[in-house]
């Protein structure tokens, strides 16, 4: 796809078909390196994953909201030992509603009911010198130079909405913010849709020990 420019809030559109595998890439010293890969099927399901190659340990876990704030620990989660998810540690966000996510089967909002835009989940980033560079870039890559800072950890916000009834996102800590915003129409089961991958940075901090994906459910699904 294209590169664009260091704006505090930079906003660019694409137009990728269904069934498209995008790639998020970003240059950190002097190499494309890949943060996140989403792909949205013809019936409208939404699958994702953190670029990562080799992956030896997977976490899951849940946490109930306290005064309206989830606070997750970096040490906290069960392992994962399924061969099929840490094969592929994907998550995935179905028209039904049902999410699947290490290994397990949850229940969520159903995409094709979408009338409003909201946040999907959240992804926070290991730092990016993990990443190994992208030896070649593909026409399906969407490529940041994207000012990472050392002193604040890097995340993204992937916020769905009809493609009538969406707004750039805006986070109120952000000290810079890109997004590319990914345009889907003729879906099967869900309306023309706009896919946003927020890319962010704000207060400092030290940076995760490992990538994190983040998203609210209502319990398990069971159908």
């Amino acid at each position: 796809m294209r590169d664009w420019a260091k704006h505090p809030h930079a906003l660019a559109l694409f137009d990728p078909d269904p069934g498209d595998r995008i790639r998020l890439l970003i240059n950190y010293e002097g190499f494309w390196r890949g943060l996140l890969w989403v792909k949205v099927g013809k019936d409208g399901s939404i699958y994702l994953a953190p670029r990562i190659t080799n992956v030896i340990s997977v976490k899951q876990g849940d946490k109930e909201p306290v005064d309206g704030e989830v606070i997750v620990k970096y040490d906290e989660g069960e392992s994962v030992l399924d061969d099929e998810t840490l094969q592929n540690p994907k998550v995935s966000f179905h028209a039904s509603g049902l999410i699947r996510a290490g290994g397990k089967r949850l229940k969520g909002p159903p995409l094709r009911a979408l009338t409003a835009q909201r946040m999907l989940c959240q992804v926070l980033f290991e730092h990016p010198a993990n990443r190994e560079p992208i030896a070649k870039i593909g026409k399906r890559d969407i490529c940041l130079s994207y000012p990472v800072d050392e002193e604040r950890p890097l995340a993204c916000g992937v916020l769905i909405a009809p493609s009538s009834n969406f707004s750039p996102a805006s986070f109120d800590s952000a000290a810079h913010c890109s997004i590319a915003g990914l345009k889907y129409s003729g879906l099967d089961d869900v309306p023309d849709m706009m896919l946003q991958l927020a890319l962010w940075h704000g207060p400092t901090g030290p940076w995760p020990p490992e990538t994190y994906v983040t998203f609210g459910h209502s319990g398990d699904f069971d159908s």
